[in-house]
């Protein structure tokens, strides 16, 4: 039998586990789809909202998939795109008034899956594994930069 565990593979189904809660989860607020869920969850932390451009970034999509995932939102007046003032080709995407309401229940749920995942840890624990995950996420980040920048 062999020892060898990939933390790639721990993290990419715990990944999907949390996206098929959410999913669930989130469905009776009518936010579907993870990709949705990550973007309220963004822009709930930004009240004076963020450019498609940097939404995009920080989602780490490109600039035509985060247009294709907000068209829906705005359909279903989850959020709403204006012009950005200090540059007019840009828009600025923000969360519509209804879902900003909404944003204290979102959190929870958030909170509660979190409550979930760390079921049986106590708070030193936890302390840990989230700064164990910071280091991890550094790590690759800081892999992947050096590789583009060879």
């Amino acid at each position: 039998m062999d020892n060898y565990r990939s933390l790639g593979y721990m993290m990419t189904k715990v990944h999907r586990y949390s996206n098929m809660y959410f999913t669930e989860a989130m469905k009776d607020l009518d936010l579907h789809g993870p990709g949705q869920i990550r973007i309220v969850m963004t822009l709930g932390k930004h009240d004076e909202g963020l450019t498609q451009e940097k939404l995009a970034k920080i989602l780490m999509v490109d600039k035509g998939s985060i247009s294709r995932m907000i068209k829906p939102m705005i359909s279903n007046k989850v959020i709403r795109r204006e012009t950005d003032p200090d540059d007019r080709r840009a828009y600025i995407i923000k969360l519509t008034e209804k879902v900003q309401l909404m944003m204290p229940e979102i959190r929870l749920r958030a909170r509660e899956w979190t409550s979930v995942l760390t079921k049986g840890l106590n708070s030193d624990e936890i302390d840990m594994l989230f700064s164990l995950l910071e280091r991890v996420e550094t790590n690759a980040l800081q892999h992947l930069k050096a590789e583009n920048n060879e």
